[in-house]
């Protein structure tokens, strides 16, 4: 609810109480659903993000902003391809902010569901 409200600071408060007294599942998915939704309640619109990459699609902090605002609207294939498109060619940006990314939605989707096992096998394939 707090996310929904863009209450962010009440998010980092349950969090801080949750840490160790529920499962490491639970509140990595808090975890990884405030960090997506910070990011796009603070950024830019989804039209100004995709016309940013379009005049420059090496313009990987826009990819990543697109990937927030895809995985909180649900469009959760779009953010992980994103995602993986900056592992893909910039892995120093924002200090591997592309892998750390994909594991932060791998957390929020959870491990059944079929987009992570893609993606886990094409992110293990272009680390290696």
């Amino acid at each position: 609810l707090y996310l929904n409200l863009n209450k962010f600071d009440e998010v980092r408060d349950t969090l801080g109480k949750l840490k160790g007294k529920s499962t490491s599942q639970e509140y990595r998915f808090i975890e990884a659903a405030m960090h997506f939704a910070e990011i796009s309640y603070s950024g830019k619109s989804e039209t100004e993000l995709r016309e940013i990459i379009a005049q420059d699609k090496t313009n990987w902090q826009a990819h990543y902003e697109l990937a927030a605002v895809c995985m909180v609207m649900g469009d959760i294939a779009e953010a992980m391809e994103l995602l993986l498109q900056i592992v893909r060619n910039d892995r120093s940006f924002n200090e591997d902010a592309g892998r750390k990314g994909l594991i932060k939605a791998f957390d929020m989707v959870g491990g059944d569901h079929p987009l992570v096992s893609q993606y886990r096998s094409s992110l293990a394939r272009t680390l290696h």
